[in-house]
C-alpha cells in the first residue's frame, strides 16, 4: 500500500487493479509525455491535473469526497513533491515501476589486459 498525506490527511491507497489503471492511463500517459516539456506555468498547472486526476482515482475509493475537483482546490503546488511520490508509489505497488531509488547501472566487465612489457 501506498502511504499518501495530502490536505493533512494519511491515506493508504491499495495497488491499482486495471479498472483503476484503465481509468487512470489518460492520466498516466499524459503525465509521462510531460517531462521536459513543463516549460510555462500553463503547463505546470496541467501537468499538475494530471497527477491530481491519477491520484483521485484511488483517493475517492478509500473517501467520495476526494475527488480530482475536490483535491484541486485544496492541495498547492508544494504539494507537488508529495503527489509525485505518491504517484510513483502507487505505480510500483501496482506492477508498473520500481519502488524507491533506481538502480545505479552496473560496471561494465573489465576489458582484457593487454600484454604489455614494460621490459625494452
Amino acid at each position: 500500500m501506498a502511504k499518501v498525506t495530502l490536505m493533512g490527511r494519511h491515506f493508504d491507497v491499495a495497488p491499482y487493479m486495471i479498472a483503476q489503471l484503465e481509468e487512470a492511463a489518460p492520466f498516466i500517459d499524459a503525465i509521462n509525455a510531460a517531462p521536459g516539456s513543463v516549460t510555462t506555468v500553463t503547463g505546470g498547472v496541467k501537468a499538475t491535473v494530471d497527477l491530481i486526476g491519477f491520484l483521485a482515482v484511488g483517493l475517492s475509493r478509500l473517501d467520495p469526497e476526494m475527488t480530482a475537483e475536490h483535491i484541486k482546490a485544496h492541495v498547492g503546488f508544494g504539494d507537488i513533491a508529495v503527489m509525485q511520490q505518491a504517484f510513483t508509489d502507487i505505480l510500483a505497488d501496482s506492477g508498473m515501476g520500481a519502488k524507491g531509488e533506481a538502480q545505479a547501472p552496473s560496471e561494465p566487465a573489465p576489458a582484457a589486459a593487454s600484454e604489455i612489457s614494460s621490459e625494452g
